[in-house]
């Protein structure tokens, strides 16, 4: 699987684990980084289970109340949206 990033911060928080920290606390960042590493390791997104799901976009969590967002662009190819709160 592809992943593009919405903003240069997303791309960041996503690729330094030093940026990440200074905004999440440490089990959030191994949650994301685990969790980004099994994005790629897939075919497409039919293999993964989503914590929830609308219309195009997909929802990871990585803690009790952040959840990575996604959106589908391709068979292959998810773009990160933000790590944000969100209830459901």
């Amino acid at each position: 699987m592809y992943i593009s990033f919405e903003s240069e911060d997303i791309r960041n928080i996503c690729e330094n684990e030093d940026e990440a920290l200074s905004l999440f606390e440490y089990n959030v960042v191994e949650s994301l980084k685990s969790r980004l590493s099994e994005i790629v390791a897939l075919d497409n997104l039919d293999d993964y289970v989503f914590s929830n799901r609308k219309s195009e976009r997909f929802f990871i969590k990585l803690s009790k109340d952040l959840y990575l967002i996604l959106e589908l662009l391709e068979v292959n190819r998810v773009k990160i949206l933000n790590i944000e709160k969100n209830e459901f």
